[in-house]
């Protein structure tokens, strides 16, 4: 059996950070972000530096509690070659933003599902480099970045009041792939 993971054209932002664009099903990821935009989030989510300092609270939503999105989190995870250990949505409002930090897992996959997003409303993944300097990806609908996950990074502000930045990140357990052809 084929893994589309590994068929695809992932895209090098930096070494260990990768994305693809359009790369689930535009309506089928619609339909997920109505679902998703109508639920409860809860004030608990929190991003923190490496010394556990400087914890941002931010809007949370586990996918894995209960059984609302088991089809949506293992269609999903049917893109992925190992196992998923979290899915969560992240929900972040104006001025919001996160610490640099690392995730658990292997690796990280964030998929930016909110279609009215506009690269001027901000909200952008920066990663931070060995040599402190950084490179930002900007939530294009549809766009999945996969990372390693002990890669630095954290989400930046969103700077337009009504716009709402919603990120739906999946850890996994697997090694980042050495093949860059």
């Amino acid at each position: 059996m084929t893994n589309p993971d590994t068929e695809r054209g992932w895209k090098n932002i930096i070494d260990g950070v990768e994305y693809i664009d359009s790369f689930f099903d535009p309506d089928w990821l619609l339909k997920l972000y109505n679902k998703i935009k109508s639920d409860k989030f809860e004030f608990r989510g929190v991003s923190a530096e490496p010394d556990g300092t400087g914890l941002n609270q931010f809007w949370f939503l586990d996918l894995l509690e209960g059984k609302k999105y088991n089809k949506d989190v293992e269609h999903i995870g049917s893109h992925f070659p190992s196992k998923i250990v979290r899915a969560y949505v992240n929900y972040q409002t104006f001025g919001q933003h996160g610490d640099f930090h690392e995730d658990d897992g292997s690796l990280t996959y964030l998929i930016y599902i909110n279609p009215e997003w506009s690269y001027d409303d901000g909200g952008g993944t920066e990663f931070q480099t060995l040599d402190m300097t950084s490179v930002v990806s900007y939530p294009v609908f549809n766009r999945i970045i996969k990372f390693n996950a002990k890669f630095n990074h954290r989400a930046l502000p969103n700077i337009r009041t009504n716009a709402f930045r919603y990120t739906v990140a999946f850890k996994t357990e697997e090694a980042m792939s050495e093949d860059r052809s």
